[in-house]
């Protein structure tokens, strides 16, 4: 079937059948000092900002890493309770003092079962290993392979592309020169990278300040969508994964001209989710002015659909269910023309589930400017930090601020948070999906999500899954598309509560020594992949 691109249209938000009621405003209060988070006051980063959110020690509570343009790294451990601690042990290996640390990605690359961090830097990138059980970070970049010291990357994801069930890495580089295109590293099994991005074709030349792998066509396999800035002004590129070759490496077809999304935007961030709950995941881009919104028409094209920016310059977003109505909301941080030379508070853009993302910065408590005058949020990240069954999100600004706004949503509405355990060496799933049914009075609604690692703006949201219900909602089923394209079906699970799945049963432990040297555990591995193109 050929592809059609769709031009600019009128925002329609299809319910999947449910009679929604007027949804209720989200609440938000700055509980960033009340949390024992310090600002960074003084710092100047440009244009970056990164953050991320990363359960390091594996207590099942979201810590806060911060990167830092002009200083030292931040890691603040969450001790439960909405409180954080911060990690200021000088051999904890994470500080970099003296690296220009622009966005992170986090990831567990080696399947050890703890989550590394990479940093995607001005000058050189930086790869740190979690040691297990230390809480402290080891700089591995060297025997990785992903040193890189002629580029200035902002942003990066893991996920795996060649499905050999370790996590690939695509770095995202700021600027036009060829020397200088995006870099796609093959993760080979035994703690180091492979640059593939030449012979794979994947090197784009835009300017990236971001990129993600997402399934935007249901296939089962992940694409890369690569957003990129004007300053060349070379469009963004949707790049198909067409599987692996018989070497065993990704085949991509550049595709985004064809659906739709070959766009030419001062392209900043980038947000995946399904707004309108018809089972295909669709794309905000935030950029000068405006932000683009990419309706997904069933895996074939894309709807593009203006939401104005009134002048402000777009940076991180984050798609997210502020009210558990089971909707995706908008959040957008956004500097002036100046880069945060004047007052240019956040926008926050409430979907009622009825045709319409609605502008309510001010009414959900999330008009930044209220709070410093050179406020400009860059990297954005979202969680459930407190545990309460709400999704937080916080911010990094463009002079070091960090703003933690927590979740005081008053409702009566449901909510379900899904922590998924894949199988060794891919322990978060990172690239799965899940997929859920409910019903209220007769109705149905279908949700998805998808689990990444590394978008928004140089920044990473929790690896768990939360859901929102209207109230009187039941749950009809629960499906996890695992990375390997094997499914499990979840019966029996109650609203209101945090839930595991195991893709197998028992669950697979990391283990001590893998019995397979590399070389020989990839070829078995791949070898699905290799025979699904040829089937």
């Amino acid at each position: 079937m050929k592809k059609i691109a769709l031009g600019i249209g009128i925002i329609t938000v299809i319910s999947a059948g449910v009679n929604v009621q007027a949804a209720v405003m989200p609440s938000f209060t700055d509980a960033t000092s009340n949390a024992g988070i310090s600002m960074l006051n003084g710092v100047v980063n440009t244009m970056s900002g990164g953050i991320a959110w990363i359960d390091y020690d594996n207590d099942g509570l979201q810590d806060l890493f911060v990167a830092n343009e002009a200083g030292s790294n931040q890691l603040f451990h969450n001790v439960g309770r909405g409180q954080f601690t911060q990690i200021v042990a000088a051999d904890a290996g994470f500080q970099l003092p003296g690296i220009k640390s622009l966005g992170v990605a986090v990831g567990d690359y080696d399947g050890d079962g703890y989550d590394d961090i990479f940093i995607a830097a001005c000058g050189e990138n930086v790869l740190l290993r979690n040691v297990i059980g230390t809480g402290k970070f080891t700089n591995v970049t060297g025997p990785a392979n992903l040193f890189n010291k002629n580029k200035r990357s902002f942003g990066a994801a893991f996920s795996d592309i060649d499905m050999d069930g370790d996590l690939d890495l695509y770095v995202s580089t700021w600027t036009g020169a060829p020397a200088s295109a995006n870099d796609l590293y093959i993760n080979r099994g035994d703690g180091s990278f492979e640059k593939a991005s030449d012979s794979i074709g994947v090197d784009d030349n835009g300017s990236a300040f971001v990129s993600i792998f997402t399934d935007y066509d249901n296939d089962r396999d992940l694409d890369l969508l690569v957003i990129n800035d004007v300053l060349f002004w070379v469009p963004d590129e949707l790049y198909q994964n067409e599987g692996v070759n018989l070497s065993g490496e990704p085949v991509f077809t550049r595709v985004a001209a064809s659906v739709g999304l070959a766009q030419t935007f001062a392209g900043m961030g980038i947000t995946v989710g399904d707004y309108n709950n018809d089972g295909f995941l669709d794309y905000y881009q935030s950029h000068f002015n405006d932000g683009t919104l990419s309706s997904n028409q069933g895996g074939f094209s894309f709807q593009n659909i203006n939401l104005p920016g009134n002048g402000k310059t777009g940076w991180g977003a984050v798609f997210f269910d502020a009210n558990n109505d089971g909707f995706l909301d908008l959040y957008r941080g956004n500097s002036g023309s100046g880069f945060g030379t004047g007052l240019q508070e956040n926008d926050f853009w409430l979907n009622d589930g009825q045709g319409k993302f609605r502008l309510s910065t001010a009414a959900a408590g999330l008009d930044q400017n209220a709070k410093s005058a050179y406020y400009a949020g860059l990297g954005m990240a979202t969680a459930d930090y407190d545990g309460d069954g709400d999704i937080d999100v916080v911010s990094h600004d463009l002079h070091g601020e960090i703003d933690l706004a927590r979740n005081n949503t008053v409702t009566n509405n449901n909510w379900l948070r899904i922590n998924l355990r894949g199988d060794f060496p891919n322990h978060r799933a990172i690239g799965a999906k899940i997929r859920v049914t409910s019903n209220k009075a007769g109705v149905f609604m279908n949700q998805v999500r998808e689990i990444h690692a590394g978008d928004s703006h140089g920044s990473t949201s929790e690896f768990s899954a939360h859901f929102g219900f209207p109230a009187g909602s039941t749950l009809t089923g629960l499906t996890v598309e695992w990375p390997d394209r094997t499914d499990t079906v979840v019966s029996s699970v109650a609203l209101n509560t945090s839930l595991e799945v195991f893709q197998s049963n028992p669950p697979q432990q990391p283990p001590q020594a893998d019995a397979l040297d590399p070389v020989t555990r990839r070829v078995v591995n791949i070898l699905p992949a290799i025979l699904r193109p040829l089937l």
